[in-house]
């Protein structure tokens, strides 16, 4: 049975192993986290959809998009966009460049599988013949470039030997002669046969139509409002802060002792503390300097340079504290600096220091805590389930290697 083949493009690793392992039992799933190799790759994989995450740090995801649409091949290739990010702005420019539906992380598999589902239900999209088949596929990709077979064109047919011209004298043929008006038909010719109703009149116009022939969208200042974009902002009492350190004594401390006075939200690396801005929507960031993936330091930059929190007030926390380090963190930006070891009134006196600046403000806020609880929750049970298609698949590996030993003839 043939299957619609799909390229995951996600430098998420954890993201990558879920949909591998949701979509694997009905599409060819091929997952790569450098979009960079993905663009390299595109025609020997040949995907039918694209899931394709915004942020990732070698290309952006609607950059990458726009480099698929250019190619021939994919003008009707189904394009999925992944984000966190909530942005009515965003959105609309992912569909300008080519995307056709956008999902917010996280999300659960049921409601994933269904949306594929359903797009591929509303757009004609015809499996095409592959070069190679998904085994052979993955074994190419797997190999480094050196090692990579070349695929040689088809040889050119020779030439045809010349012909000799012939000159041939052309008789002019007379106009034909008008015939009379035909009769006219006895019903109309938009009138319904019996067999066809609106539906099915509705089916058949989309299906003549192409992907290439639909009207690109309209500008952002003409769009209605829609209601799953912008939401209603909750008001909150308490300031929200977002912790980002590697030592989880320190978060345990510090949520115990600060989490009645604040919404206290804690990340284990700077790259999260970035990913998961956008959604948390804290008043203060909390980073500790030395973190793997993405240091205190970097993560400080980052958000600097972002649009929603260039004025958010930042607190760092090292154990270096020369005076080189204390001054180049003084150039960052951010509003205080703790030196490790600290106790958590050092911590408490900082936050309530920035709280009492007359420019603070705790803003309005998208999800209220107990929603982001939740959200942290279905986290978790999709890391559980990866974790069960992971073993699932490992457990049909071992079966079919038995049969396979043990189903020899006798």
């Amino acid at each position: 049975m043939k299957k619609y083949r799909i390229l995951v493009i996600d430098d998420e690793t954890d993201i990558l192993s879920l949909l591998e392992g949701v979509l694997g039992e009905d599409y060819e799933v091929i997952t790569m986290s450098n979009p960079l190799k993905a663009l390299e790759n595109l025609d020997e994989i040949e995907a039918d959809i694209f899931i394709v995450d915004i942020m990732m740090p070698e290309m952006g995801g609607r950059d990458v998009v726009k480099q698929i649409r250019q190619n021939p091949h994919f003008k009707q290739s189904l394009v999925i966009f992944l984000s966190v990010i909530t942005d009515r702005q965003v959105i609309i420019e992912t569909f300008q460049c080519g995307g056709d539906l956008y999902l917010n992380k996280p999300f659960t598999p049921g409601r994933f599988l269904d949306s594929i589902r359903s797009l591929l239900s509303r757009r004609v999209l015809p499996l095409k013949k592959k070069k190679w088949n998904f085994y052979e596929l993955k074994e190419y990709l797997s190999k480094p470039k050196a090692e990579k077979p070349q695929i040689v064109p088809p040889a050119a047919s020779p030439p045809k030997p010349a012909h000799k011209e012939i000159t041939k004298v052309v008789t002019p043929v007379p106009p034909p002669k008008p015939r009379p008006a035909a009769a006219p038909m006895p019903f109309s010719h938009s009138a319904k046969t019996p067999f066809e109703d609106d539906t099915t009149k509705e089916l058949k116009l989309e299906e003549s139509i192409s992907l290439s022939e639909m009207p690109t969208p309209p500008p952002a200042d003409s769009l209605p409002e829609t209601k799953p974009i912008t939401q209603e902002r909750k008001i909150c009492t308490l300031p929200r802060i977002l912790l980002a350190d590697d030592d989880p004594e320190i978060i345990e401390i510090l949520t115990i002792s600060l989490g009645d006075k604040y919404e206290l939200f804690s990340v284990s690396d700077g790259y999260e503390a970035v990913r998961q801005a956008e959604t948390i929507e804290p008043d203060i960031f909390v980073l500790d300097a030395m973190m793997p993936r993405i240091t205190g330091y970097q993560a400080c930059q980052v958000l600097k340079r972002s649009e929603h929190f260039a004025n958010t007030p930042i607190i760092i926390i090292s154990a270096k504290a020369s005076p080189k380090d204390v001054e180049y963190i003084k150039k960052l930006g951010v509003k205080a600096f703790i030196p490790k070891p600290f106790n958590y009134m050092q911590m408490d006196n900082a936050i309530l220091k920035i709280t009492k600046d007359p420019y603070f403000e705790i803003k309005p806020k998208l999800y209220t805590r107990e929603e982001l609880l939740e959200m942290k929750d279905m986290e978790a049970f999709l890391k559980q389930e990866k974790e069960k298609n992971r073993l699932h698949r490992e457990t049909r590996s071992k079966m079919r290697d038995f049969i396979q030993q043990h189903d020899k003839p006798v």
